[in-house]
């Protein structure tokens, strides 16, 4: 499972340094801004010896043309999802670089495939006094439809996809009060892998 995110991560930082190199007028790079509304499920509905259930998050990034068919996007995900019989509620989010490829740029359906490396984080909000984070990197892989609205298709556009995250889990971080009015924190390593899918439906604005 551990190679699956070493090969993403070389994929995507080669493929980007290849794209940085390509020729291309400075007019073929624009800056965007996405949202997405994903649905959320991991495998097995399990991290580690928590089952959650699916449940619908969301996606915001920054992202740069580094040429027309080529986005680079820095993106920020969470969600929240209840562990199983007992109805507590735990949050799901990371950080994720992200690069794809654009096929039939500049048409009305241009399909795309994506790679994308980061991390991500499990937290469990125990009380007021008492939190856990379980951490790790992670990577993805996908595919989907970008559907420019404006005539042109330069500023307006929809988003539609699938993607699939191999995980791991490195470390289980402890905070809480230590009764002085600090924190203390205890960070715990650990060895453990899954990997989630989400579909995701967005908006794009380039600028």
């Amino acid at each position: 499972m551990r190679i699956l995110p070493a090969f993403a991560c070389a994929a995507t930082w080669g493929a980007a340094a290849l794209f940085l190199f390509l020729p291309g007028g400075a007019e073929a790079s624009r800056w965007s801004l996405g949202l997405r509304a994903e649905a959320v499920s991991f495998e097995h509905d399990r991290v580690g010896d928590l089952v959650l259930e699916p449940a619908g998050g969301v996606r915001l990034h920054v992202g740069f043309d580094l040429a027309p068919q080529v986005p680079l996007r820095l993106a920020l995900h969470g969600s929240r999802h209840a562990a199983g019989a007992s109805g507590a509620e735990y949050q799901f989010g990371g950080v994720q670089l992200e690069l794809a490829y654009r096929f039939r740029a500049g048409s009305r359906v241009q399909p795309f495939l994506m790679a994308a490396i980061g991390g991500n984080a499990v937290i469990d909000e125990i009380d007021e006094e008492r939190k856990t984070a379980t951490n790790g990197p992670s990577s993805s892989i996908g595919a989907g439809l970008v559907l420019p609205l404006d005539r042109d298709g330069e500023h307006f556009a929809l988003e539609f996809g699938a993607a699939w995250s191999p995980l791991n889990w490195n470390e289980v971080v402890v905070r809480e009060a230590d009764g002085e009015g600090g924190t203390t924190e205890t960070t715990v390593p650990i060895e453990d892998s899954g990997s989630s899918v989400r579909g995701f439906a967005g908006f794009l604005i380039h600028f």
